[in-house]
């Protein structure tokens, strides 16, 4: 009786041995085919990241933004931001229980800021820097890499020719020039930017919310209104960070858009107009 149990005991502790010898073996082999890909593969993630820049032509968008500057200086502030691609965009500024205290435009050309009761300033646009809000956000932004910035977009177009890119785990690194991007390899989605060289900066994006189509508004049995979720021809759907941070060697902002974004509704025109004579 004795010989047989330990004849099973032997049986079943052989049977372990090799189950735990097999499970991590089997995990990490999966894992390599789960994250090994192809160039045309990449190739794809990259073509559905720039169609997706290229659908979004407008976006109407709100949210609060809070600043970390130099000697624990803290701002909060609530905008809006009315954005047309690509070097287009009307913000307005406001505190406390939404005083308007500012607005910033850009035309394309020029971009102006007026503060109440403060000298409006005004720059090319291939002059703009954010320290035109305050002289302690010292950073070479254009305005086309700040829309895209707030629309979790990579700052410019992905080259789908000579792609230099590797892979970490579930995360697909490219680079393009001074710019690191970081994508999720299961979401498609841009989750970091790397920028090196002479601005450094680190971009990051977080909870990625899917974007209403509004023209397809409809009425469930409930009252309750309901829409489709936008789709790129891919059949991809159109998603949107809600958290942005941008983080500078000297000062940081995080951006919380709130979930009610619109895209491709159109924005009036005098609503991006300069007017040089005003002071």
């Amino acid at each position: 009786m004795v010989n047989s149990f330990n004849f099973f005991s032997n049986i079943l502790g052989l049977i372990l041995v090799v189950a735990i010898y097999l499970i991590p073996i089997n995990s990490y082999s999966s894992e390599v085919r789960k994250f090994d890909m192809e160039e045309n593969e990449v190739i794809e993630i990259i073509k559905l990241l720039n169609e997706k820049k290229n659908h979004i032509k407008t976006a109407v968008i709100s949210g609060k933004v809070f600043y970390n500057l130099p000697k624990d200086k803290k701002i909060k502030l609530y905008k809006t931001y009315k954005i047309r691609k690509e070097s287009k965009i009307h913000i307005d500024i406001y505190i406390l229980i939404r005083i308007k205290v500012a607005e910033f435009i850009s035309d394309g050309l020029k971009v102006q800021y007026k503060r109440i009761k403060k000298k409006t300033k005004r720059r090319e646009a291939s002059n703009f820097n954010l320290n035109i809000f305050n002289k302690n956000l010292d950073f070479d932004l254009t305005v086309e890499e700040l829309n895209n910035m707030l629309l979790g977009l990579s700052l410019k177009n992905l080259s789908e020719d000579n792609v230099n890119y590797k892979i970490i785990e579930d995360k697909l690194y490219l680079s393009e020039g001074s710019m690191k991007i970081i994508i999720n390899i299961n979401t498609k989605e841009i989750e970091k930017i790397l920028i090196e060289g002479s601005r450094k900066a680190e971009i990051t994006f977080e909870n990625y919310t899917n974007l209403k189509d509004y023209s397809s508004m409809k009425l469930d049995r409930n009252g309750h209104y309901y829409y489709d979720t936008i789709n790129l021809n891919s059949n991809h759907k159109i998603r949107i960070p809600l958290k942005i941070t941008l983080s500078t060697p000297t000062f940081s902002m995080k951006i919380r858009h709130e979930n009610d974004i619109i895209i491709n509704k159109e924005i009036m025109a005098n609503e991006l107009i300069i007017d040089e004579k005003e002071n």
